[in-house]
């Protein structure tokens, strides 16, 4: 490149190697965007999750523990929808909302519909020391 790469680039990158599985180049490209951005949660969650696809347990759990010594806190994903001019913000498995138990019966069926179309839930980045809320969830064709 004829310019030093900022993070959005190294985010890119890191992106590409994430769904084409090459973790060696995940780890090396996690390493420049720590380097440029140390306290973005989001960089040591990814590292995290390229180690659980990789297997490397002790890594992952190592990039966990890392992130607590360094006060590094993943932060909260939060969706939002606007219904009558009225907008409503939920995280994961969130069930405060006054309409939740109608929410969820909705993309339960919504899901249900999805499946049936022949859709699959891709959960290879979902990490067995954070938990599902932590990892990345998309549909995808069989």
């Amino acid at each position: 490149m004829p310019c030093e790469p900022n993070a959005l680039v190294w985010w890119t990158l890191l992106d590409a190697c994430i769904i084409h599985g090459n973790i060696e180049l995940g780890v090396h490209v996690s390493e420049h965007i720590l380097e440029l951005e140390p306290q973005y949660d989001a960089t040591h969650v990814l590292l995290s999750d390229i180690y659980v696809i990789a297997s490397k347990w002790d890594d992952a759990i190592e990039v966990r523990n890392f992130m607590k010594y360094r006060g590094v806190q993943k932060e909260i994903g939060l969706s939002w929808i606007e219904v009558d001019k009225s907008v409503h913000s939920f995280s994961s498995r969130d069930r405060s909302h006054l309409g939740a138990e109608e929410i969820y019966t909705k993309l339960d069926e919504f899901t249900s519909k999805v499946k049936e179309t022949g859709y699959i839930t891709q959960t290879n980045c979902v990490t067995k020391c954070g938990g599902e809320e932590e990892g990345t969830l998309s549909l995808s064709p069989q």
